[in-house]
């Protein structure tokens, strides 16, 4: 009876230890990939907030008109992907 009960423990701890292992492995791989998505997120924020300066810089010295407008829309349309990626 002892036996039987110290060799259930030990097939216990043993599917026990292989799902601890399986849940590590795909935890590993989801925090990498989530650490590595808000990175490239984080990159693509400063160039829109640095491409967004650059705006504010060329608006002032009077770059853009209603006749040309074309960086602007197309800097608005990369802030906008970034904001909803």
């Amino acid at each position: 009876m002892i036996r039987k009960n110290w060799l259930w423990k030990k097939r216990k701890w043993k599917k026990l230890s292989r799902t601890i292992r399986i849940l590590n492995a795909h935890g590993q791989l989801y925090f990498s990939l989530y650490f590595g998505m808000t990175g490239l997120h984080a990159l693509h924020m400063i160039v829109g907030a640095g491409l967004l300066l650059w705006l504010i810089k060329g608006s002032f010295a009077g770059r853009f008109t209603p006749q040309y407008n074309t960086p602007v829309e197309i800097v608005g349309l990369y802030w906008h992907f970034v904001d909803i990626v």
